[in-house]
């Protein structure tokens, strides 16, 4: 049932926000607008939600079961009680945190109309980590995505996944590490604070989308098949059409309606980024670089 369900989910995924996810990992790359190409035909109405709960992990094409799955170093029920109001966190240096923290503090950022409080975001990472919304006993999934294999998928809720940035957030990793908390002791380290404002922006966001215990829409990690050469043979019954390039550099326009490809609203919009040998590209992951298409997870 659970492979099935998966399958259906990554049927109906053009066109939504993507994330990819791994205990330690996290890529928001939303499919937002840009290009001027006429409007595709709307998706058909989507299935039946996915159980409460929902998630799915497949270590390989076809191959779908609970895998992976580790303990926390600490029960993060236990951690619930010393979140505080998010003036410091135990995941990242105090030196970098208290700067963002003080400026949120100043100024909350709002959202649907309504400001958004740090002591806001505090409340719903308590929710959080006293939940267990994976229903695992306190265990988490993961997959090491660095393995390459094709067909690998790790599918979960945003509650879920906001989940793990809150564990993050209070310093509690998994035995051997993951990368998220790696990334929080190495972006401090190096003195910057752009990282902060999306996380906090992230939780933010989903303190008020999921309130009242909603899982939120279903995120998906993926990697693709293995490289062949099987797309000569789909040009035999398949035309390629040329496709709308919208070049947007500086204040110059892109041609393009939206002009901005992160504006939103062109349906099934694919978005590449080159990411070099770092998440972020450019930005190497802590930082925010000159382009938007190489600050991606920041955005």
């Amino acid at each position: 049932q659970r492979n099935n369900a998966v399958k259906r989910y990554l049927t109906i995924g053009a066109g939504v926000a993507i994330a990819a996810a791994s205990v330690g990992t996290i890529i928001w790359a939303a499919t937002r607008g840009g290009g001027g190409s006429p409007r595709p035909t709307p998706p058909p109405t989507p299935p039946p939600g996915a159980p409460p709960k929902f998630w799915m992990s497949c270590s390989g094409l076809d191959n779908c079961e609970e895998v992976g799955l580790v303990s926390w170093m600490a029960n993060p029920k236990s951690l619930a009680n010393s979140v505080g109001d998010f003036s410091a966190v135990p995941g990242i240096a105090s030196k970098v945190y208290s700067v963002v923290a003080e400026k949120w503090k100043s100024s909350p950022p709002s959202f649907q109309g309504s400001p958004v409080k740090l002591s806001a975001i505090a409340n719903f990472v308590q929710e959080l980590l006293q939940d267990d919304p994976f229903k695992t006993d306190g265990k988490v999934p993961q997959i090491d995505f660095r393995q390459h294999a094709a067909g690998m998928v790790l599918a979960v809720t945003q509650r879920q996944l906001a989940y793990v940035v809150a564990n993050a957030l209070m310093n509690n990793t998994v035995p051997g590490g993951d990368g998220l908390t790696h990334a929080f002791s190495l972006c401090a380290t190096q003195g910057h604070k752009n990282f902060i404002y999306p996380m906090l922006s992230f939780l933010a966001i989903l303190s008020v989308e999921l309130a009242g215990g909603k899982d939120g829409t279903i995120l998906v990690a993926t990697t693709p098949r293995n490289k062949d050469d099987s797309w000569r043979q789909r040009l035999v019954t398949k035309n390629v059409t040329r496709p709308t390039l919208c070049n947007k550099v500086g204040g110059a326009s892109s041609g393009c309606t939206p002009d901005d490809f992160m504006a939103g609203g062109t349906a099934f919009q694919a978005l590449t980024d080159i990411a070099g040998n770092d998440v972020g590209g450019g930005a190497n992951l802590c930082d925010i670089a000159l382009s938007q298409d190489e600050s991606l997870v920041q955005f």
